[in-house]
């Protein structure tokens, strides 16, 4: 009788444990790095950079190393404010910035010097590039998704609307 409820003790966790693991499968999280440099090009370390996701407005911050580099992992899919602070030079702040799930987005910052009181604020989104794979991707939206005409409603023929992609031989 204990063996047969040990059993199922054990049965039940192993599911429980399979499902979280898929849950956490789904939404692959983003990350965000860069560069922080100054108006010469050298490398600006210690700076403190702060990633905002605008519709909660929780925030990321760490700070950049040696070379100015910095990383910002495990970002949920979502928009984002920029924010880039440094002794000795002024604020920076970029919105507009979009993640993607599975995205790598690299955004290099230049800093221009002046007191931490003034602000220097990039409306435009910069062209988001994943520099660190050679993959591409592409989010399919709700009306391409309608919209497009499925031979024999085959779901896998949604990844031929990214780029540079041609079925098997």
């Amino acid at each position: 009788m204990i063996d047969k409820l040990r059993q199922i003790i054990l049965l039940g966790l192993l599911i429980f444990l399979g499902i979280t693991e898929l849950a956490f499968a789904q939404g692959g999280a983003a990350s965000l790095r860069g560069t922080v440099t100054d108006p010469s090009g050298s490398v600006v370390p210690s700076a403190k950079v702060t990633a905002t996701q605008v519709g909660t407005g929780l925030a990321r911050t760490v700070s950049t190393d040696t070379g100015g580099n910095y990383l910002i992992p495990q970002l949920s899919p979502a928009d984002y404010t920029l924010t880039v602070e440094a002794k000795g030079f002024s604020s920076y702040n970029q919105k507009g910035i979009t993640l993607l799930a599975d995205q790598s987005v690299t955004d290099n910052v230049t800093l221009h010097l002046g007191t931490t009181t003034q602000n220097v604020n990039v409306q435009a989104a910069a062209a988001q590039v994943d520099t660190t794979t050679a993959t591409l991707n592409q989010v399919v939206n709700q009306t391409q998704m309608v919209e497009l005409p499925l031979d024999g409603r085959n779901a896998a023929a949604l990844a031929f609307l990214v780029a540079g992609t041609a079925p098997a031989p």
